[in-house]
């Protein structure tokens, strides 16, 4: 596995080195964790998932349930094959544990651009 520079990538963008995490896990893994220790949400989230390895209803449910997400202040880019369009909701349902920060409510499917086979989803907050 070739290591990115996470951090050089950041700096030369007008980050800081503490800008940029990675975290080596699959998503699943990633977002169970989160919602198990009660983390803050993100305000953006790109999903690129291997398209032939997921399960995009299954993602994005679990992405909505995690604590990831903040109806008023998240914004979501999910990358997706045309064949998957069926998978790909109108909003994403953000449901969170009792004492999170994050704001319970939906995304609305704010843009859909199409590039070959490759089409890209951004949900967004309704008041942006």
């Amino acid at each position: 596995l070739r290591s990115l520079d996470v951090h050089g990538v950041a700096s030369k963008n007008g980050g800081a080195a503490g800008d940029v995490v990675v975290h080596p896990m699959t998503v699943e893994v990633f977002l169970n964790r989160h919602r198990e220790s009660r983390g803050e949400p993100f305000e953006f989230i790109s999903v690129t998932p291997p398209y032939q390895l997921v399960d995009y209803s299954v993602l994005l449910e679990l992405l909505g349930s995690s604590g990831a997400l903040c109806s008023d202040r998240s914004t979501v880019l999910v990358e997706f094959p045309l064949e998957e369009s069926r998978a790909i909701p109108e909003k994403l349902c953000v449901s969170t544990h009792e004492d999170a920060s994050a704001v319970n409510g939906d995304l609305r499917l704010a843009r859909e651009r199409r590039y070959g086979r490759t089409v890209l989803a951004m949900y967004s907050p309704a008041n942006m």
